[in-house]
């Protein structure tokens, strides 16, 4: 499957009615990397007023939070702003340092969401493709008709090991998976899993 998403990490800044709006738009391709992105951000914004976030991922997880600010009012303004670019793998922080004049609730959805446009509309935007991680054992008799399969489908190797039996990490375009596993397993003595790293 194809997606959007951005290719470098961006940081903006908005000032509306005195208060600073910094909006960081990152890659993040699993939960893991997206919650490590909330943390290390809330750490270094922590002196912020609020930290509100959103991030959308190709596994079909997402989340939004206001991080104190009235319901409804920062969070998911920042993920309409993701939906809006039509985006996938990415993580935004808008970090607010109020300045002393209150927004409002329509004020703040708007600084919120526009502050995240931004920060999209500054970063490149780009296509990829999901992909899937597989291990592949076999006996050594198999390891040219691997090899083969695996150029055949472009396979990217993340991994080798040779010890009693070859063992080989290898990610591929996720709409090629099947034709890929469905070639290997004509050689019964290879065994195919998906992994999750």
């Amino acid at each position: 499957m194809k997606f959007k998403t951005i290719r470098d990490d961006v940081i903006v800044k908005n000032v509306i009615k005195r208060s600073v709006f910094i909006g960081t738009i990152k890659y993040v391709s699993n939960l893991a990397e997206a919650e490590k992105c909330l943390k290390s951000l809330k750490v270094q914004y922590k002196d912020a007023n609020h930290n509100p976030h959103a991030f959308r991922l190709t596994s079909g997880e997402y989340h939004y939070s206001d991080d104190g600010e009235p319901s409804g009012s920062a969070g998911l303004p920042i993920f309409n702003a993701i939906r809006r670019f039509d985006i996938y793998n990415v993580c935004i922080v808008v970090t607010r340092y109020f300045g002393g004049v209150k927004l409002g609730i329509p004020g703040l959805i708007e600084a919120y969401g526009k502050t995240a446009e931004f920060a999209i509309n500054n970063a490149k935007i780009v296509e990829e493709k999901t992909t899937k991680t597989i291990e592949i054992v076999f006996p050594y008799s198999s390891f040219n008709y691997v090899n083969y399969v695996s150029n055949k489908f472009q396979a990217e190797v993340l991994k080798r090991e040779f010890k009693d039996l070859g063992i080989l990490v290898l990610k591929i375009d996720e709409d090629l998976l099947l034709d890929f596993t469905e070639l290997l397993k004509k050689d019964n003595r290879i065994s195919i899993r998906v992994v999750n790293f």
